[in-house]
């Protein structure tokens, strides 16, 4: 399962680094990109821990299952959010 998250989702760092290069202005992007980065990888300990939590308190499939539903609602929501419509608008 883990497998087919990372094909199903392997292509969204290339399009979220594409958008963020257009969008964030170049005297702020080594901040922007540093908070971004710093946040992402600050998250990683609170994640397995409390993935392990998770895991000893509701097993593994519970805990899979529950990932999953939370990767599709938040993919799902890309559809109907309209601020990902405005990342193929180009200021001029």
């Amino acid at each position: 399962m883990v497998a087919v998250w990372g094909v199903a989702v392997g292509h969204i760092n290339p399009i979220l680094a594409t958008v963020e290069y257009e969008r964030i202005p170049p005297a702020l992007r080594g901040r922007v990109l540093g908070a971004i980065t710093a946040g992402a990888w600050a998250s990683i300990p609170a994640g397995a821990l409390l993935g392990g939590l998770v895991i000893e308190w509701a097993g593994v499939e519970t805990t899979l299952l529950v990932i999953g539903a939370c990767y599709l609602a938040v993919t799902a929501f890309g559809l109907v959010n309209p601020a990902f419509r405005a990342m193929d608008r180009r200021d001029t």
